[in-house]
């Protein structure tokens, strides 16, 4: 087609999508040389670019939206344009869809610049649903590869093995919605705060090495039909926000290799618990900062660590109204208050008290000492910025905060099980935090770390309580306590679970 039949014909497709025949035509004989030029070169996106530059002397929308794009935000352009920052910010909006709407025209594509609604689907990549897993208010699904929304899933990046979260009133393939997102990533800060509670990942865990990252969300939005245009994502380094293709994006996320989870109802079992109720800002802040503390840092970033941890235990402080120096004194009290309430039923329960207070354990004392560690190191960066090499990891945070929740807010919900848990974890505190991951092998046998002891017990006294256990069981798991916290005592520990 030559120049004059296809500008033409564009000039009355850009008319019909509702610009005005003089101004379109203005701009297309003030820059006809350059869209000429670009025209029988075949570079038709050039072409547009052309046009647009002449076009929007005469359109502030286009202008607004070149502007934010020179880094300009919405208040600098209100000043300089003598208009409200909403006005700005709605201008640059709508001027963004209209230049893609006209480059879309020049690419022989439609030209329309109205709102379009597109499907989304959030997928977890390292997350593989063992079954559909109901939780309150939110559902995790292995990905169906025939199901309505497979199409959504990128094939050359993603196999398909992993799962979806969905969140009540939303399934997916149903349309990005604003209010939905925000759900949908509040229900994963849910998720993973209630797994790292009951699977915190140790040295020499079943699971290996799992982090927050396993967890990570991709969202993904339904392509545009016009295949010219290539799905973005915006990416900040702290002095601006540009965009990275969306698909070279997920190819460096995934490029780490993480092993995946296979996940299970039971591993989320206190996610209900945990959460419910509980999803105020200070709650779901709380939260994050607690499962940001999962995460995997490079070598120069792990600084803030023991900021977040001091900082999101202060928050629950705050929403109780407690002191800040107060915080060990409420926490001792609440758990020994516990411990005491279910020993008086229980007897597993009665004889780890017993066997920690032969140790002669200070809980509150113990608890200060960490906790006065953490606002050391909290005050090293954020006071004198220096970091504390000590706290690149941070256990006695990551074991005792969810326990510290749990006191804190779901102090009438606590049943037995919770009870065994909080007295094992007196027995954890009878060793110093960095010895509760070390592992004792010799030529015959390996004797479990102090933290793996309290993990495995903590999960499994409850279920054999269930089964009702003989006498003679009873007394193989008060020696199993009774031999983990006495030290010296070199017996040899007994399975329990046999």
């Amino acid at each position: 087609m030559d120049y004059l039949r296809w500008s033409e014909s564009l000039i009355e497709k850009l008319v019909k999508a509702g610009f005005e025949f003089d101004l379109v035509h203005k701009a297309f004989k003030e820059a006809k040389t350059a869209i000429e030029l670009e025209y029988k070169k075949g570079e038709l996106s050039s072409a547009g670019a052309c046009f647009i530059k002449a076009f929007e002397k005469y359109d502030i929308e286009l202008k607004l939206s070149r502007e934010r794009g020179q880094t300009r935000n919405s208040r600098e352009l209100a000043k300089a344009y003598n208009i409200s920052e909403a006005e700005a910010r709605s201008g640059w909006e709508k001027g963004t869809k209209k230049k893609l709407a006209i480059l879309s025209g020049f690419r022989g594509g439609e030209v329309d610049f109205s709102v379009k609604k597109r499907k989304v689907l959030y997928y977890l990549p390292l997350i593989y649903a063992k079954e559909t897993i109901k939780l309150s208010n939110f559902t995790i699904k292995p990905f169906l590869h025939d199901s309505t929304y497979s199409s959504l899933l990128s094939d050359s990046v993603f196999d398909g093995k992993g799962s979806i979260i969905e969140v009540d009133g939303f399934e997916s393939g149903d349309y990005l919605d604003r209010e939905t997102d925000f759900r949908i990533f509040d229900a994963l800060e849910k998720l993973k705060f209630g797994y790292f509670f009951l699977n915190p990942s140790y040295s020499g865990s079943f699971e290996g090495y799992v982090s927050s990252e396993n967890f990570e969300c991709f969202r993904l939005i339904e392509k545009n039909p016009d295949g010219a245009f290539e799905q973005k994502v915006e990416l900040t380094n702290g002095m601006f926000a540009f965009s990275e293709s969306l698909h070279a994006y997920y190819q460096y996320r995934i490029s780490h290799q993480q092993k995946p989870i296979y996940l299970s109802t039971a591993q989320l079992s206190y996610v209900g618990l945990l959460t419910d109720g509980l999803d105020s800002a200070d709650h779901m802040s709380a939260m994050r900062m607690y499962n940001r503390c999962w995460g995997t840092y490079s070598i120069h970033s792990h600084y803030d660590k023991a900021l977040l941890a001091k900082v999101s235990s202060e928050v629950l402080l705050s929403l109780k109204g407690i002191k800040k120096n107060q915080s060990s004194k409420v926490f001792s009290e609440k758990m020994m208050d516990t411990i005491n309430r279910f020993a008086k039923s229980s007897q597993i329960i009665s004889h780890i008290k017993e066997q920690f207070l032969i140790q002669g354990l200070d809980l509150e004392k113990e608890i200060e000492l960490n906790l006065e560690g953490l606002k050391e190191a909290r005050d090293k960066i954020s006071h004198n910025g220096v970091p504390d090499y000590s706290y690149i990891n941070v256990p006695f945070y990551l074991v005792w905060f969810p326990l510290f929740w749990l006191v804190m807010f779901c102090n009438e919900k606590l049943t037995e099980e919770e009870g065994i848990r909080f007295s094992l974890f007196c027995g954890l505190m009878c060793f110093n935090v960095p010895d509760w991951q070390k592992s004792e092998f010799t030529m015959s046998s390996a004797r479990k770390s102090h933290l793996q002891i309290y993990v495995d017990n903590s999960k499994h006294f409850p279920q054999l309580l269930k089964k009702t256990p003989s006498e003679s069981q009873i007394d193989i798991y008060f020696q199993s306590i009774t031999h983990w916290l006495n030290p010296g005592n070199e017996s040899k520990e007994q399975d329990i679970y046999s």
